[in-house]
């Protein structure tokens, strides 16, 4: 497997789906604990640019005399 920077290149590789079922146990439960670290990862950032979204539209609103 080639070496990586990020987790997402990693699993995004098909080898990372394949051959699950003959895969051993603590392995499929190392995989699952990647995407789920990688699902809280991407959770947070997408909060954070809500959140700036949120603060752009307000501003927005605010310079269209709209907002107070």
């Amino acid at each position: 497997m080639a070496q990586h920077r990020r987790r997402i290149d990693h699993v995004m590789e098909a080898s990372f789906t394949e051959a699950l079922d003959t895969l051993p146990l603590d392995d499929l439960r190392s995989r699952r604990e990647i995407l789920d670290d990688l699902d809280t990862e991407l959770s947070y950032y997408r909060r954070i640019l809500h959140g700036k979204l949120d603060l752009l539209d307000f501003e927005l609103r605010r310079r269209a005399g709209t907002e107070t």
